[in-house]
């Protein structure tokens, strides 16, 4: 069900901040939504040849849940980082409400460092609620999912992958921006 969607690219372009030339950069865009999300970043890591950058407001590992969806995708990152993919992360750490999330990716990002990854947190003034992978600096998946049980095995959620190494071109600038001012250890709270 590929097709390209004009109409999407523009919104999502509007909203990036992105200038209108890239309107016109070809791409292929491919819907994901609900239960073809997992398959499809399953697919995606594990045919990635060079690079993996990932921005995740929330990665949860449930240990007592080894089969969970997140803890999938978390083992294909680490079995892609054992393949020399080189892998990055950021990871958000806003210290709003409990803390759940932040603890959550700290302990995610924990289990990723083991096997190679490269982990960073978000600056912690600054909440990253963007969801975002770009694989080989060519394919861009955007959308709102998170890597929790809730997010990707239960509620509806909605994502888009696009093929196009110019608009790749564009979030790599973006994710850069960010990986910049991030570190690699959370901050205490």
């Amino acid at each position: 069900m590929r097709k390209i969607y004009r109409t999407l690219l523009f919104l999502i372009f509007l909203f990036a901040g992105f200038t209108p030339h890239l309107l016109c950069a070809p791409a292929e865009v491919e819907t994901v939504n609900n239960q073809y999300y997992l398959p499809k970043i399953m697919e995606l890591i594990s045919g990635a040849e060079t690079s993996i950058k990932i921005i995740m407001y929330n990665m949860t590992w449930y240990s007592k849940y080894p089969d969970s969806a997140s803890n999938k995708i978390i083992n294909k990152l680490c079995q892609a980082a054992k393949r020399k993919i080189e892998i990055t992360v950021i990871l958000n750490q806003d210290r709003f409400k409990d803390g759940k999330i932040a603890n959550e990716n700290s302990e995610a990002g924990e289990i990723l460092k083991k096997s190679g990854v490269n982990v960073l947190y978000d600056p912690v003034d600054q909440i990253t609620h963007a969801k975002l992978i770009i694989v080989d600096d060519r394919i861009v998946v955007i959308g709102s999912f998170n890597w929790s049980y809730y997010s990707i095995e239960k509620n509806n959620e909605v994502a888009v992958v696009i093929d196009s190494k110019e608009i790749a071109r564009q979030y790599v600038k973006y994710f850069t921006n960010i990986a910049v001012r991030s570190s690699p250890e959370p901050v205490s709270p």
